[in-house]
């Protein structure tokens, strides 16, 4: 009995030691004076802050709270958040070179292992960003000769929605065919049928990632969840289709590697290779590689694709929400194209047209990217070690009332200046600033305004009877989705 009851003690006692360590470890701050905020949870840290569906609210609330700067901890890592245009300008540009990295304690920066561009810090992502950036270029990023490819991807889609007659549809896989068809275009150099069952399958696990990776974020923050019945946090089926996109890129690899002739670019594949291949003979220190290629594929695949059809979907739905605007849009295109297809030349003197989509990017605000310290450096009276998250809040930004007058208001009327002509405020940032601005921003603006232009031209949105009000409310994954929605497109003539 005693015996029993001494066990039974040690068991307590034993519990209680491991629970206070790891109490003790969770909330323990690094050296320095981080920002103040919310006192961390064991293991969860400040997830429990950040609200539901949408943290926007919530990170608004901490900021009336903690001031413009702040710390939460995202499980036992210690994030800053920082708020107001001025403050995140801060951050990008100004002081650009000291938030430059990329958070090691993400998991997708962990899965990364040093390759690719998106997740990468330090030389790797400056050699692989400065190449890309180049060959990009060089196959008409940035220039007018990619709007050939563009309307081709345009004509496509506008004809499909066309055969449906008027019969209510979801754009969300159209439009996500058409827009990943631009960026392999460049990147593979080819393009892929609506009809390919076989590549909507790579487009549908792609836009599945995009929706799952942050619950299954919070299944690494939790101890043996893997141990849990069934995938409760999606981690197994994020591995599954990571390893199939990850075969569909290799196969293109191989592909292009059996046909590879140095002295005929067809694509970036070609253009990576050739220039790995002579940069390895002269520095052997150089992190092109073959190796390097696939992890920068697979990044502009996904980059050109989900973030921009994630754009035009909710570009459409907010039409749907605001017919007069739709309205105004297509009589705009109308009185200036007529009935050919509108193209870049046309832009300028589109200017609500331009307004809308602009207004679109601000008011959705889609994405918020993590950056990190490169040293141990003072912000704002704060002492941060390296290595520290930061996150400077897009949202602020595009939403700040110092520069946007009722910025919780959908109005295209704010890019245009008292004449009528378009003007872009300095605090628009959409894709970024500074030097981790997005390396496709030139690609995006390019394909929302072509794409967007034409289906209102060619269409009138409509909700299907009995739909009811349009749902703004976004799904939270990597970027800010719409909800799937219905519409119906009616042909005009």
């Amino acid at each position: 009995m005693i015996l029993d009851i001494l066990s039974a003690n040690l068991t307590t006692v034993l519990i209680f030691v491991i629970a206070f360590l790891l109490v003790w470890r969770t909330l323990r701050r690094p050296a320095g004076n981080l920002p103040p905020g919310p006192w961390p949870l064991p293991i969860f840290g400040n997830l429990l802050s950040l609200g539901g569906a949408d943290s926007r609210k919530s990170l608004e609330a901490l900021r009336e709270k903690y001031g413009d700067v702040y710390t939460l901890y995202i499980g036992k890592h210690p994030s800053v958040y920082v708020h107001g245009y001025e403050n995140v300008k801060e951050v990008l540009v100004t002081r650009g070179d000291d938030f430059v990295d990329r958070p090691q304690s993400l998991k997708l920066v962990q899965e990364a292992e040093g390759k690719g561009i998106l997740f990468t810090s330090g030389k790797v992502w400056q050699e692989q960003r400065r190449f890309s950036i180049q060959a990009l270029k060089d196959f008409g990023f940035g220039k007018h000769d990619l709007q050939v490819k563009i309307q081709e991807e345009v004509e496509v889609l506008v004809n499909r929605i066309s055969d449906l007659q008027g019969q209510p549809f979801d754009l969300h896989d159209l439009i996500h065919i058409s827009v990943s068809n631009v960026i392999c275009s460049v990147v593979f150099g080819t393009r892929f049928e609506h009809d390919d069952n076989e590549f909507k399958t790579y487009v549908d696990m792609l836009d599945e990632n995009f929706r799952l990776t942050e619950t299954a974020i919070l299944g690494l923050l939790i101890p043996f969840s893997y141990l849990l019945p069934g995938d409760l946090f999606h981690m197994k089926r994020l591995e599954e289709n990571k390893h199939i996109l990850k075969s569909f890129i290799t196969n293109l690899i191989q592909a292009h590697k059996e046909s590879f002739d140095p002295n005929n670019r067809r694509d970036f594949i070609d253009a990576y290779m050739r220039e790995a291949r002579e940069r390895q003979q002269h520095d052997p220190e150089t992190t092109l590689s073959e190796d390097q290629l696939g992890a920068v594929i697979s990044d502009l695949f996904a980059a050109g694709t989900e973030s921009t059809s994630t754009v035009i979907r909710w570009a459409a739905l907010l039409m749907l929400k605001y017919p007069d605007v739709q309205g105004r849009v297509r009589r705009e295109i109308d009185s200036v194209v007529g009935g050919r297809l509108p193209s870049l030349a046309d832009r300028q003197h589109l200017p609500f047209t331009e307004a809308t989509m602009m207004e679109v990017l601000r008011y959705t605000d889609i994405a918020m990217a993590g950056h990190a310290t490169v040293r141990d450096l003072t912000f704002h009276g704060y002492n941060i070690p390296k290595g520290t998250t930061v996150m400077p809040c897009f949202h602020c930004a595009l939403h700040d009332r110092n520069y946007w007058k009722h910025p919780d208001i959908f109005n295209p009327d704010r890019f245009l200046d008292d004449w009528g002509h378009f003007r872009k405020p300095e605090s628009f940032i959409p894709f970024s600033a500074g030097r981790r601005v997005c390396l496709g921003e030139s690609l995006a603006r390019m394909e929302l305004y072509l794409f967007f232009s034409a289906i209102l031209q060619r269409f009138e949105l409509r909700l299907p009877d009995g739909a009811g009000e349009p749902d703004l409310t976004p799904v939270i994954g990597i970027t800010r989705m719409p909800k799937r929605f219905e519409m119906i497109a009616k042909l005009r003539h």
